[in-house]
């Protein structure tokens, strides 16, 4: 499973309280304009290898997490600037970069265009070709961590996802290993182990970070991308093993629901999404696995 996630330089906590007799003083988050205030948009790969069924658990696994980030060429030369105390801007004489300098800047993802000098571009393909099929390929080889399973991959249905040249890229090059490209069902998140579980968890951990280190002012580009960073490499894989068991356990509510929404519940009695996964399974270093010990049967196609 892959996706795309933004991660916030600023983002400010609702429902803060303050009390001044108990000492809980009122507190402003610092920017000197709602523009300055900056995102990084990463981009996760994670697996989860079981056999039969998810049911029986299995191990997860994280495959990268990449900064969407491009080359991008100096039209002039650019100096350092710094802001003064009444809020304008003075430049200084020491220089950053100059005309024709090539540097990395944050931007957007596409399926296989790079863009241009001046609006560059992240595209997934080589990212697939050079990074991730490379990777699954030693798991599944010879000798390798998962000698013998078939990759299925999955993606949403966004826009990036859909370039005709890097889908007919990843499905050619997958059909000639025998691997399975399957995007998922547009409009449906709840199916996305991303969306679902792994990254509401890294966005909750970021925002703790990120203040441990900017308090409540905006922190650079790279401070935010590194914090994310280590949110990711932090982040245990039974988080990721049990966002995969619940998704499968939702699209078996949906099925049951015949493709409408029943199933996300109505009423307080109404399990809705819950899947039941802590109830059912228990920590590994490496996913989750049955707390029951049975083996579950491979479901019927």
């Amino acid at each position: 499973m892959y996706d795309e996630k933004c991660f916030w330089d600023l983002v400010t906590r609702r429902g803060a309280k303050a009390c001044q007799e108990l000492g809980i003083d009122q507190h402003f988050f610092q920017a000197y304009h709602k523009n300055h205030i900056n995102k990084v948009m990463g981009i996760a790969f994670t697996a989860m290898a079981f056999e039969d069924s998810l049911d029986n658990g299995g191990s997860a696994e994280k495959l990268a997490f990449i900064r969407a980030k491009g080359k991008k060429v100096a039209s002039r030369i650019q100096r350092k600037a710094v802001r003064q105390p009444d809020g304008n801007v003075k430049f200084c004489v020491d220089v950053i970069r100059r005309k024709g300098d090539v540097y990395d800047v944050d931007c957007a993802v596409t399926g296989s265009s790079p863009g241009t000098p001046n609006d560059p571009k992240c595209p997934l393909l080589p990212i697939f070709f050079n990074i991730i099929f490379p990777r699954v390929e030693q798991m599944v080889g010879v000798g390798g961590k998962y000698e013998g399973y078939t990759p299925v991959f999955q993606g949403d249905n966004a826009g990036p996802h859909q370039d005709a040249t890097y889908v007919a890229g990843v499905t050619n090059y997958c059909k000639e290993k025998g691997w399975h490209w399957e995007p998922q069902a547009p409009q449906m998140p709840h199916m996305n182990v991303l969306d679902l579980s792994v990254f509401p968890c890294m966005s909750r951990r970021h925002i703790d970070k990120c203040r441990e280190v900017g308090g409540l002012k905006v922190l650079p580009e790279d401070d935010t991308w590194e914090n994310a960073e280590l949110v990711w490499n932090q982040l245990p894989n039974s988080k990721i093993a049990s966002g995969y068991i619940q998704a499968y356990r939702i699209a078996e509510k949906v099925i049951r629901a015949k493709g409408n929404n029943d199933f996300l519940g109505n009423g307080k009695r109404s399990e809705g999404i819950h899947a039941g996964v802590r109830n059912d399974f228990f920590e590994t270093h490496n996913g989750l696995s049955r707390k029951d010990g049975k083996k579950i049967s491979p479901p019927n196609n």
